[in-house]
């Protein structure tokens, strides 16, 4: 089976993280990796991620980043894992609950595939969704 890693930049997404990490976790193919690189977040973002490693992801691995902006903290990232596939994700976006195990199935039936991309759905304020 291959291996997975989900990378998330987090930079000041303290509202946002939990659900985040709520929707990696809820996977039907859950990651071999999930890290979190924190960008020198000024809210509370740290010492959440710090919380949820400690009472809910034990696995969750937690790098810190100091140069400043998302491509930075993406290729910190990269450096620290140990996986074939990686899923890049925004702290402020969600996974669909077979995103990761759909996506992995498309790489077993096409051995030529090396870049997935995904259209996003939006929810707006009346519940509808969008894409």
């Amino acid at each position: 089976m291959k291996k997975l890693a989900v990378i998330i930049p987090c930079y000041n997404v303290e509202a946002y993280i939990e659900s985040c990490l709520d929707s990696v976790y809820a996977q039907t193919r859950q990651p071999d990796e999930v890290i979190c690189v924190d960008n020198n977040s000024g809210d509370g973002t740290l010492a959440l991620l710090e919380r949820l490693q400690a009472s809910k992801y034990p696995s969750l691995r937690i790098i810190k980043e100091p140069r400043p902006g998302a491509s930075c903290a993406r290729n910190a990232g990269l450096k620290v894992a140990g996986s074939e596939w990686i899923q890049f994700l925004d702290a402020d976006d969600l996974l669909l609950p077979a995103k990761l195990e759909h996506q992995l199935a498309l790489t077993a039936e096409r051995t030529d595939i090396g870049y997935i991309t995904a259209a996003s759905i939006r929810r707006n304020l009346q519940g509808e969704d969008t894409v």
